[in-house]
């Protein structure tokens, strides 16, 4: 099997999407195998997909910013990450585009439309 970590992330991507993607990714490096690969190192997207309850699929698909994850997905893979939502939100807002970051305490202004 190849190494998980060749699949560049989608030029397609959006910002926060390809953000996301570079923590989960980053942050599944730093941390340790659960012993289950052949060779030792960091956590595979198997052990991920394992710890956080979602197929090898789904990680595979959110470390190339691909789709647009659900809130329980983020929250699972931020659990299987050893992580708070909060500090998987901190790791990402610095690699967001000025555009797409939000202010502390403020919420969107934009008008939502109404079916």
């Amino acid at each position: 099997m190849a190494p998980d970590t060749k699949s560049p992330i989608d030029p397609k991507a959006e910002p926060v999407q390809a953000a996301l993607a570079k923590v989960i990714r980053k942050r599944r490096q730093e941390l340790p195998s659960s012993g289950k690969r052949k060779t030792p190192g960091y956590m595979s997207q198997e052990d991920l997909a394992g710890a956080a309850n979602l197929t090898v699929s789904s990680i595979k698909r959110l470390e190339r910013g691909l789709g647009n994850p659900t809130w329980e997905s983020v929250v699972a893979v931020a659990k299987g990450l050893d992580l708070s939502l909060q500090e998987l939100g901190e790791r990402v807002d610095p690699l967001l585009p000025k555009k797409a970051r939000k202010k502390p305490g403020t919420a969107s202004t934009a008008p939502q439309k109404r079916a």
